[in-house]
């Protein structure tokens, strides 16, 4: 089976409903929007509309639960909501993620959120699981917290956080391109584990706690707080973390 509608898409009405398209694309719709009717949806199946904006919005007190699927969509735009939005062990994939308003609850639970291209991650201030930024540019902008954040571009990439600050249990990256890390605060939580991030190229970074946050063959831009530069092999970050040095 073939969607080929170009129209937006929207729910509407008041009755509980699922949504499932059995591996079928609606990459051809101009967007997805549950609709400000006040019902439960979820999701029965994985959820597919390529670039295409998916929207959740909500007048009315309402659940809205992934169930575990994978969704793929352009923007995931999260306004006037009420209630709680569940995303069990879903991956979604995202050109950003934009949400709007302090409401609703978020239960991240074990779930993956990928985003690609340069789009933002708005996160405000609610507790994720694992957020990968993955492409080229990305602005962060919310007092956000993560199990993982985790920075995955193909070639270079630059990282913008807005004068915010960003709480994490863990904190990696992958590729071998310069990453550039522009202003924000970064927080680490648990201890006897350091944050070591190499070729990046940071400025205008406050770090903490101390002797914690490590960038390995990196370029110091200025205005950086409690970051440790090194060459790589050297045993610095060791010494200092055993109160030698």
């Amino acid at each position: 089976m073939t969607v080929t509608n170009t129209g937006a898409w929207a729910g509407a009405g008041s009755a509980d409903r699922t949504w499932t398209t059995n591996g079928v694309s609606l990459a051809t719709i101009a967007s997805l929007d549950t609709g400000s009717g006040a019902y439960n949806g979820f999701l029965g199946s994985n959820l597919d509309i390529g670039t295409k904006t998916f929207t959740l919005r909500k007048t009315g007190g309402w659940v809205f639960g992934t169930n575990g699927y994978t969704i793929t969509a352009g923007t995931i735009s999260i306004t006037n909501v009420s209630q709680v939005i569940t995303l069990g062990a879903s991956v979604i994939n995202c050109t950003a993620w934009n949400w709007v308003g302090a409401t609703p609850t978020l239960n991240a639970n074990t779930s993956s959120i990928r985003v690609t291209g340069t789009g933002t991650f708005t996160g405000a201030g609610k507790t994720y699981y694992d957020v990968q930024l993955n492409g080229t540019a990305h602005t962060v902008t919310g007092n956000n917290t993560y199990t993982s954040l985790q920075f995955n571009p193909a070639g270079a990439q630059t990282l913008t956080f807005t004068g915010t600050t960003q709480t994490f249990a863990s904190m990696s990256r992958a590729g071998n391109g310069v990453i550039t890390i522009v202003n924000g605060s970064f927080t680490k939580t648990g201890a006897g584990t350091v944050v070591r991030l190499r070729k990046i190229s940071i400025s205008g970074n406050t770090a903490s706690p101390t002797f914690t946050f490590y960038a390995i063959d990196s370029v110091d831009g200025g205005s950086n707080v409690a970051w440790h530069f090194e060459r790589s092999g050297s045993i610095i970050p060791r010494l200092m973390a055993a109160g030698v040095v």
